[in-house]
């Protein structure tokens, strides 16, 4: 409530839970709040300790559910195990959280973008389990795309693109224009979750679309993928194919 009563009010709000917390829980928050839009939630794992901490009696439940209610995942203290070590926690988990993003990291160090960005249209990320992350490290990691195109026709078709976006692509958001003069909208997707709420008070064009995503570098065909935004906003069924790499 205090952040939401300053003056001026923030861009964004970074919660940083305890090592016992439900972090959806705590989304819930967010979610239920009117002022505020759930960004993502971010869970470190460190290397060297979550596979005693997954299998012990007292906290493994609560550290399982938290690795499941992540957008994104950063292996923390990667240096302090081997390849194969890595590769195995990896494995399990993107068992327990396969919509979630990975990225190993030491220090816990990754661009801050890859967390959040304050900015009203290209916010975005997505990390990958390929390499380790340091700071400055976004542009050769990550890969960012910009869809530019005409109002759509209909809510609908629109919903359904996005709710089929590839796994890859972990973070979407952006305006969308409606060709029927109904008011813009913005949406968001991030982690196979879809928002499409008012784009009240945002400088939205009504016979525009503008989207932004990110995701780990060579992983999602980006042709396909505008061929499938196209075909929504034209509400015609996009053809079959693959969209990630």
């Amino acid at each position: 409530d205090c952040a939401l009563t300053r003056e001026p009010r923030p861009d964004a709000i970074l919660i940083e839970a305890s090592g016992v917390a439900e972090p959806e829980r705590i989304a819930d928050y967010a979610r239920a709040e009117p002022d505020l839009a759930l960004g993502s939630i971010v869970v470190l794992a460190a290397a060297d300790t979550i596979e005693r901490l997954l299998l012990d009696v007292f906290v493994g439940e609560t550290v399982r559910r938290q690795i499941a209610a992540a957008d994104l995942l950063i292996l923390n203290r990667s240096d302090l195990v081997d390849a194969a070590t890595r590769r195995a926690i990896a494995e399990r988990l993107r068992a327990i959280a396969p919509r979630a993003a990975l990225v190993e990291a030491i220090r816990a160090e990754i661009p801050a973008d890859a967390v959040f960005d304050a900015s009203s249209i290209a916010s975005a990320f997505a990390c990958t389990p390929i390499d380790r992350a340091a700071p400055g490290d976004h542009e050769r990691i990550f890969e960012r795309w910009a869809f530019d195109a005409g109002p759509a026709r209909s809510n609908e078709g629109l919903r359904t693109a996005l709710t089929g976006m590839p796994a890859g692509v972990h973070r979407l958001k952006g305006f969308v224009g409606f060709a029927d003069g109904a008011a813009p909208v913005l949406v968001q997707c991030v982690a196979g979750r879809v928002e499409i709420t008012p784009a009240i008070g945002a400088i939205a064009d009504p016979d525009r679309t503008l989207l932004v995503a990110v995701w780990p570098r060579g992983s999602v065909d980006r042709a396909a993928l505008e061929q499938r935004m196209h075909a929504a906003l034209d509400d015609v069924q996009p053809a079959a194919s693959p969209i990630s790499a």
